[in-house]
């Protein structure tokens, strides 16, 4: 309510303005509300490791959703809730990769080194396998879970740093001027 009169004062479509004050006042805050060093630093290899534009940070904001949701304990995430999500929330930005969530569920493990992959309590181990799983299958065989780093999974008990992490990522995809990346902050934003 209080948007639309703002932007109704500044002149022009309320509704559009709006989303645009919004817009604003979210990257406001996220500027306020002090990223931390560790979440800054993984966000940084992320950014540089990415071979996809889209699915690193839809794994990431898939877990970010797991740890608010009380569904990934001490950082614990399971491949199969994991992959549920990111399937559901990949099919309505780009449905060909909606069963891919093994590919940044892996890389995310070794390219940034956000998370260790582990099958049972046993660290996962793919010195077996020349380069990196091409499959699903390949992942599933040798992990069922990922483990976050200790230094990142500090500090998500509060929701105000998860949300700085998360405007912080919606942040890393606006950069990219896609239209994909446009499509999965609007549709994450408003879950």
């Amino acid at each position: 309510m209080q948007l639309q009169h703002v932007a109704t004062r500044m002149g022009g479509e309320p509704a559009r303005r709006a989303g645009e004050v919004a817009h604003k006042c979210r990257g406001t805050l996220a500027e306020m509300n002090q990223l931390p060093t560790a979440w800054k630093d993984a966000l940084a290899r992320v950014a540089r490791s990415r071979s996809s534009r889209i699915h690193m940070p839809t794994a990431l904001l898939v877990a970010l959703d797991m740890v608010e949701a009380g569904e990934a304990p001490g950082g614990s995430i399971e491949f199969l809730k994991f992959e549920s999500r990111f399937k559901a929330l990949m099919k309505r930005v780009r449905p060909n990769a909606a069963n891919t969530a093994w590919a940044p569920f892996y890389h995310l493990s070794t390219k940034s080194g956000l998370w260790d992959l582990y099958l049972g309590d046993e660290k996962a181990d793919f010195s077996e396998v020349s380069g990196s799983p091409k499959s699903r299958s390949r992942v599933l065989k040798r992990a069922d879970r990922a483990m976050l780093s200790g230094e990142l999974v500090s500090g998500l008990s509060n929701p105000g740093t998860i949300q700085t992490i998360r405007d912080s990522v919606y942040e890393l995809l606006r950069k990219d001027d896609d239209s994909d990346s446009e499509t999965l902050i609007r549709l994450h934003s408003t879950v």
